[in-house]
């Protein structure tokens, strides 16, 4: 099996790539797709979804992003313990999501800032 570098995965994403020159068209092509992005802002089918990733965002947008502690980290080589780095770790990764999809849900500065701000956190 072929692994490829993060080189020629970066270039596939810019540009495509020989073996598949569309990639870039293909990849994530619903996120491009406005329709898509209005059909989830006014399906019924969505809406509770859509509820529950705006009420986390409400929560996120009150608190700060937690500064992950060097402490925490150490403590996987010290004992093997990762679950206390870890709950920082994915607290961020879920500020991300959060953020991505009401970005492009919305557009609203407030999720787009708060969204820049979890990227440079992370």
């Amino acid at each position: 099996m072929y692994r490829y570098s993060l080189i020629e995965v970066k270039e596939a994403l810019r540009y495509g790539s020989e073996e598949c020159p569309n990639i870039r068209m293909n990849l994530f092509s619903e996120a491009r797709d406005m329709n898509k992005w209005k059909e989830i802002k006014t399906s019924p089918f969505y809406k509770e979804m859509v509820e529950e990733v705006a009420s986390k965002a409400e929560r996120y947008l009150k608190e700060p992003i937690k500064a992950i502690p060097y402490s925490k980290y150490r403590l996987f080589s010290e004992n093997g313990n990762r679950s206390e780095y870890q709950e920082y770790y994915y607290d961020r990764r879920a500020r991300l999501n959060v953020f991505a999809f009401l970005s492009m849900l919305y557009g609203e500065s407030k999720h787009i800032e708060a969204l820049e701000d979890t990227i440079w956190a992370i």
